[in-house]
């Protein structure tokens, strides 16, 4: 015969049982978010730019080696590694090749690599000119105010060609306005814009195949940026900023020329490569009295995408930030196109 149980009794025995089955669900529950929660810290937000980027020399099971233009830069790996597709698909090891250009992330403390993906194409098939000879490279660098600078020598620049067909021979106001110009006098009477760029090139196609499409192809006198950037956050030196660049058409006096190597209308600026074009706006800025930022593109809205739309969208943001204006009003037409007014549209 089954024990008879008071009324007291079997509510404390339901409370109990009420109690050990909520514990229980509980710490399943608790166990479920923490593996949730793992798994959302090892894959990365796929929307967040990449921290570093660059074309992929070696890995192994521990470590991973990128190439820029200009050196290689080995990081440990997370033991839970993640890869991704252009498609945003998980996908192995497998899929890496040597030569691929990818976009990795860092974990918190910048330690090492927790995920990496495969870079969509930047450009189609090109080729740059082999006329130009160009000194081996020297790895030379300098300090730039808070900035290391990769010089001229340091990538490998050959000198400047004054008989260049878009810049040839010395600037005169009247007779060649589209000559090669050396500001004289103090720069920060000369600057007021700095003009972003992006390559839209493979990223390993950095200063020196610049150098050579632009003296080769284009016909300038030299390379036409002043800065360049590459995914690892690395400043080189272009043209001296004493040189008026070949940048921005009909907008070149008075303005620094920035490019970032990589396509931006294809992904987001990367961290450290966005990080440099910050320290660089406020070098420029306190140094040069510089008080604008804009794109390529806002001189010259129906002829280029340039610096790609996911940077452009940025640039307010960062002039804000810098307590810098954004746009072109800050481009003043030189006194002598001013005094010559059929010479507006020659205006490099």
């Amino acid at each position: 015969m089954a024990p008879h149980l008071t009324r007291r009794a079997f509510l404390q025995v339901t409370a109990a049982s009420s109690a050990l089955i909520a514990t229980s669900c509980a710490a399943t529950s608790c166990t479920a978010l923490r593996i949730e929660e793992s798994e959302r810290a090892r894959i990365p937000d796929l929307a967040r730019p990449h921290d570093l980027a660059g074309s992929l020399q070696a890995w192994s099971e521990t470590t991973l080696t990128l190439q820029s233009p200009s050196r290689s830069n080995t990081w440990p790996l997370s033991t839970d590694l993640a890869i991704y597709a252009p498609t945003s698909q998980l996908i192995g090891r497998a899929d890496l090749t040597a030569g691929i250009e990818i976009g990795v992330w860092l974990d918190a403390q910048n330690r090492q690599i927790t995920s990496l993906q495969i870079l969509p194409p930047f450009a189609g098939s090109h080729d740059f000119p082999d006329s130009v000879q160009q000194p081996a490279p020297t790895g030379e660098t300098r300090e730039f105010g808070p900035l290391t600078l990769i010089t001229r020598a340091g990538w490998g620049a050959t000198w400047p060609n004054l008989q260049a067909q878009a810049e040839h021979g010395l600037f005169d106001p009247v007779t060649n306005p589209e000559g090669w110009l050396m500001y004289r006098g103090a720069l920060t009477d000369v600057f007021k814009t700095i003009v972003v760029h992006h390559s839209a090139l493979p990223l390993a196609d950095g200063p020196q195949p610049i150098q050579r499409a632009h003296l080769g192809l284009k016909g300038y006198a030299d390379i036409g940026y002043h800065f360049l950037i590459d995914g690892l956050g690395d400043l080189y030196e272009g043209r001296t900023l004493r040189a008026r660049g070949a940048h921005t058409g009909g907008h070149n006096t008075g303005t620094v020329g920035v490019v970032l190597l990589g396509n931006f209308n294809v992904v987001e600026p990367f961290t450290r490569a966005w990080q440099t074009l910050r320290d660089l706006s406020v070098y420029l800025r306190d140094t040069y009295h510089i008080t604008h930022i804009a794109g390529h593109r806002d001189f010259q809205p129906e002829e280029t995408e340039c610096p790609g739309a996911r940077l452009e969208r940025r640039l307010p943001a960062l002039a804000a930030e810098l307590k810098m204006k954004f746009g072109i009003e800050g481009y003043v037409v030189p006194k002598w196109v001013k005094r010559n007014r059929r010479l507006v549209h020659r205006e490099r």
